[in-house]
């Protein structure tokens, strides 16, 4: 689809790329527990993506049916993220986009994979070893400090955690501090679209979030919000995630408008 405004229609603005940069625990769990198993339910049966050097794939149904509707190419190329780079898959889970992040970055770059939870960071450093991810390091973080590394990070990827997060303006503020210049913040989030007008704490009980919320999240905390897409992946009727793409306000965030003759983040389908 051509991109647009991020505030018209709910499309994608079309941006250059960047310089070089999940589960979910019962709603009856707080703290760490609640963004911490965000990926977990999806971890049951994920399979590998590897890097050169890197042992072979194995994959499981539910990971193949994943692979269809989340969109994964699409998410890389939001990062703006390739060979060399390196990004942090914050609420990484099982891993599912871990690895997959790990063969974009190859044996140059660099993964960081965190979580909050330790049972899943043992599953993940089990998966990492196993599946030989050299590039790949396991961070257990805080619910408040993801416990990246200042000003290295070409990206950052949130998959379905965000939502989860009670102290999500300082995770961004840390966040923020990681990013280099030019690097990109990319929230995936669950909502429903019928749900329109519940309020943040009602929506989270089902473990949704409205755009509008994030949006402001971002813009609080000192990003910019340079692409936006409301139905970015649909597993079934009753989900469907948002992609939202941001950069640090102020820094040279690699925006680039229509008028000028940019080329389609996302191309049309």
């Amino acid at each position: 689809m051509p991109l647009r405004s991020a505030t018209e229609n709910g499309q994608l603005l079309e941006m250059s790329p960047a310089r070089h940069a999940g589960g979910r625990a019962a709603r009856t769990r707080t703290g760490p527990a609640r963004w911490a198993l965000a990926g977990l339910a999806l971890w049951l049966a994920l399979g590998t993506v590897t890097t050169s050097g890197v042992s072979a794939p194995r994959q499981t149904s539910r990971e193949v049916a994943r692979e269809g509707w989340q969109r994964v190419p699409d998410v890389v190329k939001a990062l703006g993220i390739g060979q060399g780079s390196v990004v942090a898959d914050v609420g990484a889970g099982g891993g599912f986009f871990t690895v997959r992040l790990a063969k974009t970055v190859g044996p140059k770059g660099r993964v960081i994979a965190v979580d909050v939870d330790k049972s899943i960071i043992r599953e993940l450093q089990q998966r990492v070893q196993t599946e030989k991810l050299s590039n790949v390091e396991v961070v257990q973080g805080a619910v408040d400090d993801p416990k990246l590394p200042p000003g290295e990070l070409d990206g950052v990827l949130i998959v379905n955690a965000y939502h989860e997060m009670t102290e999500h303006q300082v995770m961004l503020e840390h966040i923020k501090q990681a990013l280099k210049p030019g690097g990109r913040l990319v929230l995936v989030e669950p909502n429903r679209p019928s749900q329109k007008g519940k309020t943040r704490e009602e929506l989270a009980l089902d473990h949704l979030i409205d755009p509008e919320s994030v949006r402001q999240d971002l813009t609080d905390a000192g990003f910019e919000v340079m692409a936006f897409e409301e139905r970015f992946a649909k597993q079934n009727n009753l989900r469907i995630e948002f992609l939202m793409v941001a950069g640090v306000r102020n820094q040279e965030s690699g925006i680039r408008s229509q008028e000028r003759g940019a080329s389609p983040l996302i191309p049309e389908s």
